[in-house]
Formats: C-alpha cells, sequence, structure tokens
C-alpha cells in the first residue's frame, strides 16, 4: 500500500481497536480465507485486512465476486465475540446495518435498501457484498472473520456485461470519485460501534426499527431458495434472532434461518 494511503486511513479512522492493525496486499485470492489462518495463530480481534484485489472473491453461497484492481474497496475485518455460538449469525445482518449506517453518512442526499439477510441495494441494484465466517480455535478460542466488498469508483461500463442491470456502485450513484480511505474509515467506525453495543444485548431486537426502516422485502411475495426446497410466501419482517419472518400460504409464520430471497420485481425499493 502507498505509504500515504495507509496514513490516510489511520488519520481518519476513529475506532478504539477496528483497522489500528492494518495489512494491505496487492491481490489475494481471498481476504477471508487469508485472514482466518491468520485468526487460527493468534491474530488480535480488529486486524483489518485490506486488498487491492481478490482472484477468488465469494459471496454467499460460493458465488464469485467482481473484484477490479484499485476501484473498490475488498477487506475483511476479524473479530472474537464473547457471545455464545448461536448468535454469530446475527452478525450478517450487524455488519449490513453496519455498512448501511456507513454510507447514510458519506451520501446522505441518496437512499439505500437493506436486502435480507446482509445485501444493500440502490434503486433495484446490489452496491456490496458481505460474507461472514466463523470458528472455533482450540488454543484461540471463538472468531469471526467479516469480508465486504463495496463498488466504490467503479463505473458501470467495467462490470461484466452480464452485471450492468444489476449492480452499481458509490461513483455511479453520487456522480463523484470517492475517497476510498475516507470510505473505509467510516464503514470500520460504523462496525466497531455497532459491533460494541452488540455484545451488550441480548439479540438484535435493538437493531430491529432500524432494520424495518429500511427493509426493500418488507410486505413482499418472496420465494426462498434453499438447498433442498423453496419456500413460498410473503416477507413479515425479521425474527430478534435476525431469521426472516415468512407469511405462508396458510398464514401461518414460517422463520427462516438462510436462503436466497427473491420476487421478480424489487417495487418501490430505495
Amino acid at each position: 500500500m502507498p505509504q500515504n494511503y495507509q496514513q490516510e486511513i489511520l488519520a481518519q479512522l476513529n475506532t478504539i481497536s477496528f483497522g489500528r492493525h492494518l495489512i494491505y496486499e496487492q491481490c489475494l485470492p481471498s481476504s477471508n480465507k487469508t485472514l482466518m489462518e491468520m485468526g487460527k495463530n493468534g491474530a488480535p480481534e480488529g486486524l483489518l485486512l485490506l486488498c487491492e484485489e481478490q482472484s477468488a472473491g465469494r459471496g454467499r453461497e460460493n458465488r464469485s465476486w467482481f473484484s477490479p484492481p484499485g476501484r473498490n474497496l475488498y477487506f475483511s475485518l476479524l473479530l472474537r465475540p464473547t457471545l455464545p455460538p448461536r448468535r454469530l449469525p446475527e452478525l450478517a445482518l450487524l455488519s449490513a446495518l453496519a455498512l448501511h449506517k456507513a454510507l447514510k453518512e458519506l451520501l446522505p442526499e441518496h437512499k439505500f435498501g437493506l436486502k435480507w439477510p446482509n445485501d444493500l441495494w440502490h434503486q433495484g441494484r446490489k452496491i456490496s457484498g458481505i460474507l461472514c465466517e466463523s470458528c472455533q480455535h482450540p488454543k484461540h478460542g471463538q472468531q469471526t472473520v467479516i469480508g465486504i466488498g463495496l463498488n466504490v469508483n467503479c463505473q458501470l461500463h467495467e462490470f461484466p456485461e452480464e452485471l450492468q442491470d444489476k449492480v452499481t456502485s458509490m461513483q455511479s450513484i453520487d456522480g463523484k470519485k470517492q475517497n476510498r480511505a475516507k470510505v473505509l474509515a467510516e464503514i470500520i467506525a460504523q462496525l466497531e460501534k455497532y459491533y460494541l453495543r452488540w455484545q451488550q444485548s441480548e439479540n438484535l431486537q435493538p437493531f430491529l426499527s432500524e432494520w424495518q426502516q429500511a427493509d426493500i422485502l418488507q410486505g413482499k411475495d418472496l420465494r426462498i431458495k434453499q438447498a433442498q426446497q423453496e419456500i413460498i410466501g410473503k416477507a413479515m419482517g425479521l425474527a430478534p434472532d435476525g431469521r426472516l419472518k415468512i407469511q405462508l400460504p396458510d398464514n401461518s409464520i414460517r422463520l427462516v434461518a438462510s436462503g436466497d430471497a427473491q420476487q421478480s420485481r424489487i417495487i418501490g425499493s430505495p
């Protein structure tokens, strides 16, 4: 990383520990996989791994992630939560809320939407991807890696043709090139704030009203694709543990922990 870029990030960083230890790589197969290995070797909570390009970047359900160098942000953050393992899936939604808050601070004139479980959208187009992975180490204990890919300065014509009507970037939305160091510093600061608050809570209940205000699936008819089945129903918001509440055709409520929620068109989304 150019020294002035690293200094710029640290100068703008308003955190206690998140991002204070920063590692930069020009290209990695996957920042999540690399940081997970560092964690198994005893790396401290708050370690931030940033790379310019990922040759095998992944999203949820092992989808590939388009990551051209020098334009966007691709980074992973190491956490060592002290809460029970059953609560770790909440971190995916918490990360999406923190990223949503950061984008609101950075681009206050624009409105972003949250799509369960952890996608951010703007006017029907996806702007980011989040992948959380956890493990238990016999020596160093519980660890979670939060990986985030955010489209910052990639213009629409630079994306693969099959993605150009499905994605967007901060520059495309705002019409201006963004300072990536400033964007990263804001995201990391919000992640730390939300994480510390989450560690003091019993579940996601304190965050649900914020999610609901930006929820683009609320009240929509969905098809949720899972490995062995497809669930059809209406989205009715989130349960306190982050599961999606689905009203089935018989009007009963089913709680869904994972899956790919789809509808024919996201109508009225931000």
